[in-house]
């Protein structure tokens, strides 16, 4: 069985980024940052997709209250729009 190709993703931190990758990893539960990443971005490629979908994302308290839950870097990046067109102007 051969094994997939390894790459190494490299990349500097400040140390507030640091602490926010820890906190990220602890809010995960995940056993590294490596770990961590890696689910939160599934997370938010299956948030983003839904959003692509039309979907809107609610959370709901204990009392089923819902409240809607802006994703404004899932929502920023969706768009009906595929292509822009030049349109006649209008006199």
């Amino acid at each position: 069985m051969a094994s997939e190709p390894v790459k190494r993703q490299n990349f500097n931190v400040t140390a507030d980024e640091e602490a926010e990758l820890n906190h990220l990893r602890e809010a995960l539960g995940a056993t590294s940052v490596k770990d961590a990443i890696l689910r939160a971005a599934r997370i938010v490629l299956t948030l983003a997709s839904e959003v692509r979908e039309g979907h809107r994302i609610y959370s709901a308290d204990r009392q089923g209250r819902e409240t809607r839950l802006l994703l404004p870097d899932c929502e920023a990046s969706t768009s009906a729009w595929r292509y822009l067109a030049a349109r006649p102007a209008t006199i």
